[in-house]
């Protein structure tokens, strides 16, 4: 194995996992990503607002302990534990619902930008990975294993490798190229559902607004809002809502109207200024399911994460099923091995 090459094309928090499980097993990694390299602080504010707070789970650490327990442990220092659900009424009244009373598994909130700076530090100190950002996927013949990618100026460039890894998004080029080469399966579903987020400040204290333990939930019927902790005493709050009720709200009175009938605790909390200026600035984001088979080609191309499974946000498990990607796909490989 010490011999073999792969490219991988997508630098999240899939794709940068891959590189180092590749690395610690001797494969030479080269990792292209199309955006900036977010661990620079003039790219610190590329993810932001880009998508909710991660939830990671066991199915998560696994994976992260598989690789090297001690990042398992070093992960789980820039946590914070939710041990339920609190349930938010209108009237203000909060309920608390256990996730698991017997065996006290939970879930996790990390922010997206931590984990992702974390993954690719790791890639990093392998001698064996080698980082491309600012580098779009072009094409690729499966068969042989060339794959082109275009830099910044425009300049196209061709690797060779003995394995595509396509960890690009919902939106896949490499899955694309796999369509042209074998009959695959595929749905593409989109919700009648966007979203929104928005923050909660800490109190005037310095404290948590609310719980830190637990992901706060205001379900109203066709429509919620969600609020996951951070370590800076924060919290993300995302707006689950159909679009035709995002059309409704036209306005900043539109916006604090909508709270005070719905979340009235939360506009409170938030403040009437920031809601109206977090609806105005952020963007709505699409949310959509997609299902394919198969997800290899001849051995020489795999897709994995949301290349191959995206799902819904509020669901918690994409980044976890991702990662349990990379763990069943270095399982597989090291069984054929023996």
């Amino acid at each position: 194995m010490s011999e073999r090459s792969v490219v991988i094309v997508g630098g999240g928090l899939v794709g940068s996992l891959a590189a180092c499980y590749f690395a610690k097993r001797g494969w030479k990694v080269d990792l292209y990503e199309k955006r900036p390299d977010i661990r620079l602080p003039e790219n610190k504010n590329l993810v932001e607002h880009r998508s909710i707070n991660l939830a990671i789970s066991e199915r998560g650490f696994s994976a992260l302990r598989r690789l090297d327990p001690k990042l398992e442990s070093y992960v789980k220092s820039l946590v914070i534990p939710m041990h339920g659900r609190m349930i938010h009424a209108l009237n203000g009244k909060q309920t608390s619902q256990a996730y698991d009373e017997v065996s006290k598994q939970h879930i996790n909130s990390v922010g997206r930008s931590t984990l992702i700076n974390v993954l690719l530090d790791t890639a990093s100190n392998y001698d064996l990975v080698t980082l491309h950002f600012n580098h779009n996927f072009v094409q690729a013949d499966l068969d042989s294993g060339r794959v082109v990618v275009r830099d910044n100026d425009g300049q196209n460039k061709e690797i060779t490798c003995d394995l595509v890894v396509g960890a690009d998004g919902a939106y896949s080029k490499v899955r694309q190229r796999m369509m042209g080469k074998v009959m695959m399966n595929y749905a593409q579903t989109y919700i009648e559902h966007g979203y929104c987020e928005f923050s909660m400040p800490p109190t005037d204290s310095g404290d948590y607004a609310i719980d830190p333990n637990h992901l706060h939930i205001w379900p109203r019927g066709s429509f919620m809002l969600i609020a996951l902790p951070n370590l800076d005493k924060s919290f993300t709050c995302t707006l689950f809502m159909p679009w035709k009720q995002f059309d409704q709200i036209k306005s900043s009175k539109d916006v604090v109207a909508f709270f005070s009938k719905y979340f009235p605790d939360a506009l409170q909390l938030m403040g009437p200024d920031n809601v109206c200026a977090e609806y105005t600035a952020n963007p709505k984001g699409f949310l959509m399911y997609i299902k394919c088979t198969p997800h290899t080609y001849k051995g020489r191309t795999v897709i994995l994460g949301d290349s191959a499974h995206a799902m819904v946000p509020f669901y918690g498990q994409g980044m976890n099923c991702g990662f349990e990607d990379v763990e069943t796909l270095d399982s597989i490989m090291l069984s054929i091995l023996q």
